[in-house]
């Protein structure tokens, strides 16, 4: 029995398909796919071809997330540091440095 390898348009589009499906209603299925070959395109050559089908389908979840939070308005990631406030450290008497 032969096993014929899968190439890497076959994993994009299998990846595509399983996707367009879990974002049904937020993208259309072709947004799904540009968004998956950018992905492809990122990890040529920067993992092994063995990997591809799983790294693909976790970068391109990934990204796909992230455009979901941002358009419905959802913030993710680190804040900006504008973001907190800084208060200045209060200095008592016992904190204060010796010979100052």
């Amino acid at each position: 029995m032969t096993v014929e390898p899968r190439t890497a348009d076959d994993v994009c589009v299998e990846v595509g398909e399983w996707l367009a499906g879990k974002f049904t209603g937020r993208f259309s299925p072709a947004a799904v796919h540009q968004v998956v070959r950018a992905a492809a395109r990122d990890l040529e050559g920067q993992i092994v071809p063995e990997a591809l089908g799983e790294m693909l389908h976790r970068l391109a979840r990934c990204r796909l997330s992230r455009l979901s939070d941002a358009t419905s308005g959802i913030r993710t990631g680190i804040p900006a540091a504008s973001s907190f406030t800084v208060r200045p450290r209060q200095v008592s008497a016992r904190s204060a440095p010796i010979g100052g």
